[in-house]
């Protein structure tokens, strides 16, 4: 072929930087998740060992409210309960209402689950109550924490 001075050049094709586009973005998005995963799993892991410290506290925050309720102690009982149950509940009504229960003769160790939802931890321990005509109850008793102590709180027996 000749070399023809008035024929426009050909311009070389243009590179495809496609799947160069494609990896890019699939690296950064796949970087941003294990990043958002990271994260989570650090938090996690955090929320749920403050958790387990606190069951300690709170099984024998509720062992102790029902040791006192066998022992008729319904005053110390009444200790024991938050603020909230106690602004419900006068003395005498609370001794009252637990007069009128059944009277729990023997425990096991209650089983306690810790939950932290938007920033309040509330615990749930669940107890084997023996009566005193010899049936067995499971009871829940919910637990908060006010100035670093667990009380007994909502309906408590």
């Amino acid at each position: 072929m000749a070399y023809n001075p008035y024929a426009v050049p050909q311009q070389p094709a243009p590179k495809n930087n496609t799947l160069r586009v494609v990896l890019i973005t699939v690296g950064a998005v796949a970087v941003l998740c294990l990043g958002v995963i990271g994260v989570s799993l650090y938090i996690g892991i955090n929320s749920v060992k403050d958790n387990v410290k606190e069951i300690g506290p709170a099984q024998l925050a509720a062992t102790r409210f029902v040791a006192s309720l066998e022992q008729g102690d319904t005053d110390g009982a009444y200790g024991q309960l938050c603020d909230s149950t106690r602004s419900a509940f006068t003395k005498a009504a609370f001794a009252d209402v637990v007069a009128k229960q059944p009277k729990i003769t023997a425990h096991a160790d209650p089983l306690v689950n810790i939950t932290t939802t938007n920033g309040r931890t509330v615990a749930t321990a669940v107890m084997t109550l023996t009566l005193g005509d010899g049936s067995t109850q499971r009871h829940g008793f919910t637990l908060v924490k006010e100035s670093d102590t667990w009380k007994v709180c909502g309906r408590p027996y």
